[in-house]
C-alpha cells in the first residue's frame, strides 16, 4: 500500500505527516517519489495555490505513472472563498485540459473548508466557559463554533473567510495563553487531533471535510490490515 500526498503548504506538510503517524503508523513516509517500495507515502508540499493545480498535480500524475507502485493519489487544498464543488471542478479541469487519464490511480481530493485553520476550530479544548473579552467576545457573539460547525461560519468583517477563521484561532489561544506562532506546534500533538475526532464522533453533521480525511484514513487503516 503506497500513497502520494499533495498538501497545499508549510502548515499541511507538519500537521499531515504528524497525524499519518498517528492514524496510519503502518506506513513509513519517504523522501524522494522514486523510493516507494511498500507501505510508505510520499508527501510533496505545493507551497500555495494556484500552483498545486496548474503545475504539481500534474507532475505528481507523472510520478504516479512513472514508478507505478502508489495505490492512490490524494490532493488537500484549501477551499479559500469558493466552494468544495466548485474547487473540486478547477482540479478536474486541469486534469481535462492537460488530458490526463487518471486510469489506474485512485485519487482522492480532500478540500479544507474554508481553510486548514477551520478545521483547528473544531477542538473544543481550547474554548473558556464563557468569553469575556474583545474581539473573542464578539467573535463568539457572531457565531460560536464551540456549539456550531466551523466551516459554515462567515466572515464577519474581514475581507476573507480564512482572514477571520486564522484569527478566531489566535484569539483562543491567547486565552490558553498560547503563542499564534505555535498554532501548529499543538494542533500536530495527538490529543488535539483526538479532540478533533471527538467532534465529529459526537457532532456527526460538523466538520464533514475534515470527516472525509478521517474517514480515508480509517479506508487505508482497514486495507492495511487485510494484508497482514
Amino acid at each position: 500500500m503506497n500513497i502520494y500526498f499533495l498538501v497545499e503548504g508549510d502548515t499541511e506538510e507538519k500537521v499531515y505527516k504528524a497525524w499519518l503517524k498517528y492514524l496510519l503508523p503502518e506506513l513509513t513516509r519517504i523522501g524522494l517519489p522514486h523510493q516507494v517500495d511498500n507501505n510508505n507515502y510520499y508527501l510533496f508540499n505545493a507551497k500555495g495555490q494556484p500552483g498545486i493545480i496548474d503545475r504539481h498535480l500534474p507532475d505528481a500524475i507523472a510520478n504516479i505513472q512513472e514508478y507505478s507502485k502508489y495505490n492512490y493519489l490524494v490532493i488537500c487544498l484549501d477551499a479559500e472563498e469558493v466552494t468544495i464543488d466548485y474547487k473540486e471542478q478547477e482540479i478536474y479541469k486541469c486534469l481535462k485540459s492537460n488530458n490526463i487519464d487518471l486510469v489506474n490511480i485512485q485519487f482522492h481530493i480532500i478540500i479544507q473548508n474554508r481553510c486548514f485553520d477551520t478545521w483547528c476550530l473544531g477542538n473544543k479544548g481550547i474554548y473558556p466557559l464563557q468569553p469575556e473579552i474583545s474581539p473573542l467576545l464578539d467573535y463568539t457573539n457572531y457565531y460560536d463554533v464551540s456549539l456550531n460547525c466551523p466551516e459554515i461560519m462567515g466572515k464577519l468583517h474581514f475581507n476573507t473567510h480564512a482572514q477571520f477563521h486564522k484569527d478566531y484561532l489566535r484569539e483562543l489561544f491567547k486565552i490558553n495563553n498560547l503563542k499564534h506562532y505555535k498554532i501548529t506546534n499543538e494542533v500536530i500533538k495527538e490529543e488535539y487531533l483526538e479532540q478533533l475526532i471527538a467532534r465529529v464522533q459526537n457532532e456527526t453533521e460538523h466538520l464533514p471535510t475534515f470527516q472525509t480525511f478521517i474517514q480515508f484514513c480509517n479506508m487505508i487503516k482497514t486495507k492495511l490490515s487485510k494484508q497482514l
